[in-house]
């Protein structure tokens, strides 16, 4: 699929990354984009027991299925549909349940890790770390609206607008 673009959105528990997400959302038609949560990409572990498994520490790198995830971008950006894993935060694991996952025009990954993983950063056109003070500047969020609202106009020309600002305009 030509001209996926890839909208990589990490920083911290609280951050702010899911209102920065919830925004775009807002802003756009499902049938536009994707929403990829890192948390769905923690590796299984069944060989663990429920108590080895509440011990895991998921703020570590390893928990990720990092190449599973990258994999899983690589065939959307290919225009293909993937299975996407379901954790289950109860059970401390992947469920046998997946979520189909169709290839959009923009594909947002979020998570507090994603920047960790070299292929992933790559995969990544754009790359915005959160912090819950960036999003009470009145300038960064009336940056974002107006990103936003040309952003919903026409999807045809997301990747300059989205390049404009990150790279020329955010920049300065």
């Amino acid at each position: 699929m030509d001209d996926i673009f890839i909208i990589g959105v990490a920083g911290g528990t609280g951050s702010g990354k899911t209102t920065v997400v919830e925004k775009v959302l807002e802003e756009l038609s499902a049938d536009k984009l994707c929403v990829i949560s890192q948390d769905s990409y923690y590796k299984a572990n069944d060989g663990l027991s429920y108590e080895e498994r509440s011990k895991t520490n998921f703020d570590h790198p390893d928990a990720i299925d990092f190449d599973l995830l990258v994999k899983h971008l690589d065939l959307l950006k290919q225009g293909q549909t993937i299975e996407q894993p379901i954790y289950s935060f109860v059970e401390h694991n992947r469920t046998k349940e997946t979520k189909t996952t169709k290839p959009q025009k923009v594909i947002i990954i979020e998570g507090i890790l994603i920047f960790n993983d070299e292929k992933l950063r790559n995969l990544c056109d754009v790359k915005i770390f959160v912090h819950a003070d960036m999003l009470k500047s009145s300038f960064t969020l009336m940056m974002m609206n107006a990103l936003l609202d040309e952003f919903a106009v026409t999807l045809r020309k997301e990747v300059v607008i989205l390049k404009k600002y990150f790279l020329v305009i955010k920049t300065h």
